[in-house]
């Protein structure tokens, strides 16, 4: 075993690794043997430092013999350093499992992703140069961020790991902690011995399966509030703070100047902020009325294809259901409703 933490913080993720491996009679001799099977690489010193003297307390704890100051004993895993997870190539050629926990944040790709414009969450560029760099068969476990598995913005990014490697396991983990406000999921991978190709796709036999994209068009409210200019008549105006949950609404008291796309009733509004675990997951009121609306875009708008007013009312109960809180627990695990979450909601 050869193990690569492309962003190892102090270390937590390669002590249980290290756990793993023998223990020799001294310190040096033991931290020697383990910097052949341990690497690591964070863009933080102390971090680096830490790392390194937790693995040496852990050889202690297990029975090895300081032979030197610990300072110098540590600095023999020499392959767990100083550097960037994101640019450094060698450890990956190197390594035959990877295992991280990368951050979170949002950041400009130093290049050009043919997955995705603009920012990213740094955890999706880990992954990708983990798939990039590794040889064949090399094991990736990760635990990321929920919008990676869920978030429709991710969707091609998605494609791409599949493409390069064969899902193991994919397990959602909920909240990364009681301070930090984010769902993770665990997966672990095998890069693809061939390279990238294209999954095989097994015929449905599944047409039977009736979904809400069956009976509605679901979009985003066409109004950006601090984007839209005050121009255009004025219209009566949706918004999360008017939509009263679970309501059926037939006047709308406020107003605003719109010149973009508006809604004709009869449709169905839902509020998109949903958190895993809520008592209602997909928050939704029932419009009605003659005047065309414009909608917010912190609202989903689902539109009926066919059957009007009726149909309207049959898709609230079935968003009020325990059955939809279950799907969207397992499948929508963001802070955001997304069309596509919504729209492959079974029927039933």
């Amino acid at each position: 075993m050869v193990a690569l933490d492309p962003a190892c913080g102090a270390g937590d993720l390669l002590l249980p690794l290290a756990a793993l491996l023998p223990v020799e009679r001294t310190a040096s001799r033991t931290l020697s043997n383990w910097n052949e099977h341990l690497f690591g690489r964070d863009l933080s010193a102390e971090f680096v430092r830490a790392a390194r003297l937790r693995l040496l307390l852990l050889a202690l704890t297990r029975g090895a013999k300081l032979d030197g100051t610990p300072a110098s004993v540590a600095n023999l895993l020499s392959n767990i350093a100083l550097g960037d997870g994101l640019t450094d190539i060698k450890p990956y050629r190197s390594a035959t499992h990877v295992v991280m926990n990368p951050p979170f944040g949002i950041v400009e790709p130093p290049t050009a992703t043919a997955w995705r414009r603009g920012h990213v969450t740094a955890a999706a560029l880990f992954v990708d140069r983990a798939l990039q760099w590794c040889d064949p068969q090399t094991i990736i476990a990760a635990i990321l961020p929920e919008v990676l598995r869920t978030g429709t913005s991710y969707s091609k990014w998605r494609e791409r790991v599949a493409l390069r490697s064969t899902a193991l396991r994919e397990v959602s983990l909920g909240l990364f902690s009681p301070d930090a406000d984010v769902d993770v999921f665990l997966t672990s991978l095998v890069v693809r011995k061939n390279g990238p190709k294209t999954p095989k796709r097994t015929p449905s036999n599944r047409s039977d399966i009736v979904s809400v994209s069956d009976k509605f068009v679901v979009t985003v409210g066409p109004v950006v509030p601090h984007r839209d200019e005050l121009k255009g008549p004025f219209r009566a105006f949706l918004h999360p703070g008017n939509a009263t949950a679970w309501k059926t609404i037939k006047r709308i008291n406020e107003s605003r100047r719109f010149d973009g796309r508006l809604l004709k009733p009869p449709f169905v509004v839902i509020r998109r902020t949903s958190r895993p675990g809520d008592p209602n997951r997909a928050i939704a009121s029932l419009v009605l009325g003659s005047r065309p609306v414009a909608v917010e875009n912190h609202l989903l708008v689902a539109r009926p294809l066919r059957g009007g007013l009726p149909v309207c009312k049959k898709l609230v109960r079935l968003l009020r259901s325990k059955a939809v809180n279950r799907t969207l627990d397992r499948t929508m695990r963001c802070r955001h409703l997304t069309t596509l979450s919504v729209s492959r909601l079974p029927w039933v």
